[in-house]
């Protein structure tokens, strides 16, 4: 398997975004979803989270 793949889980390959200041008015699987949209142009998603409430959420993007 290429070591560039998307299969492979090699950690050194792998980029932990984290997005603050989120707005409030969102649920966080509607954030979720827009998080996804504005950030797969960048690259492979492995993951997007939404963490934390009110004042304190984050989103995280995991690219591989």
């Amino acid at each position: 398997m290429d070591e560039n793949s998307p299969d492979t889980t090699n950690s050194r390959n792998r980029v932990l975004l984290r997005v603050d200041n989120l707005p409030p008015r969102l649920s966080d699987s509607e954030m979720k979803h827009q998080l996804f949209r504005k950030f797969k142009v960048h690259g492979y998603l492995l993951c997007v989270k939404v963490v934390g409430h009110g004042e304190e959420r984050y989103g995280i993007i995991d690219y591989m």
